[in-house]
């Protein structure tokens, strides 16, 4: 449900010469779990999803990991790195798909691989994909992970709504990526905290439990649904202009301009296997 409205949402922030993409914002939502169903057919699927960044020693002494994925197997080891997950590389390689295919013209898998690209960058903005205390196991609040992010979604889908923002050209995309996971990575406390707090008002997890965990998460929580439509247009309009910008002129759907998206209650690169990463 989350994906669907950061993947619908994402047109918001188009304009000017990539309006056509205006288009897409149902494609976008229908598609936006596509990753997820693919997790027990393929297993190196899973991976891309999350990435337990405090796992790394040195991410807990200076608030970063080396973004060279060769280079961290060399120094952790292959066993250790790909146990931690790799969805920062997963949307680098996305976006370089994304690229690929709009250099060649087939706007029919540029719009599965940015419904993917999505569904990464929206793992990316949801804390607990961030940590190796996913799920509440070492807070004393087991379970949390599928409390936050399905039930109080589920229950407060209506209330997340927001505005598209201008359109940025990233110029170091691994810079990028790295750098919003780190700032949502300090969310992970405070869900933790929250779940924690709402329990001992509620005593259960009821409704009670659900109304307090959203007055104390709902405004952050809606901001980084905000903040993952707008990365996401954000990167599919980078690779659009490093593509050359070209334009579609076979679209299947009428252009229209985007309504907000709400809800009432390539790792490897599948297309291209030999995708470098610089």
């Amino acid at each position: 449900m989350g994906h669907r409205i950061i993947n619908g949402n994402s047109v918001l922030s188009f304009s000017k010469g990539i309006e056509f993409i205006n288009s897409w914002s149902g494609y976008l939502a229908d598609h936006a779990s596509d990753a997820d169903r693919r997790k027990s057919q393929q297993p190196e699927e899973s991976p891309k999803h999350y990435i337990d960044i405090d796992a790394y020693t040195e991410f807990l002494t200076t608030g970063k990991i080396n973004q060279n994925y060769d280079s961290l197997l060399s120094k952790y080891g292959k066993n250790f790195v790909e146990a931690q997950g790799s969805l920062p590389w997963a949307i680098l390689d996305a976006v370089d798909s994304l690229q690929k295919l709009f250099e060649r013209n087939d706007w029919d898998k540029a719009k599965l691989i940015a419904s993917d690209l999505g569904h990464y960058v929206g793992d990316a903005h949801m804390p607990l994909h961030l940590t190796k205390n996913y799920n509440g196991q070492y807070s004393g609040t087991y379970g949390v992970h599928s409390r936050y992010e399905s039930t109080l979604i589920g229950k407060y889908s209506g209330q997340i709504k927001y505005d598209g923002d201008s359109l940025l050209y990233i110029k170091d995309r691994s810079d990028y990526i790295f750098n919003f996971i780190y700032a949502n990575y300090i969310y992970v406390d405070s869900v933790n905290r929250a779940d924690e707090y709402a329990l001992s008002i509620a005593g259960s997890y009821n409704e009670v439990y659900y109304t307090e965990l959203w007055n104390l998460t709902g405004k952050f929580t809606v901001n980084l649904f905000e903040d993952a439509s707008n990365v996401l247009a954000n990167l599919i309009y980078t690779a659009w202009i490093d593509s050359g910008s070209p334009v579609i002129t076979d679209l299947k759907d009428n252009v229209q301009t985007p309504g907000k998206f709400f809800l009432k209650q390539n790792y490897p690169n599948p297309f291209n296997p030999t995708t470098t990463i610089e």
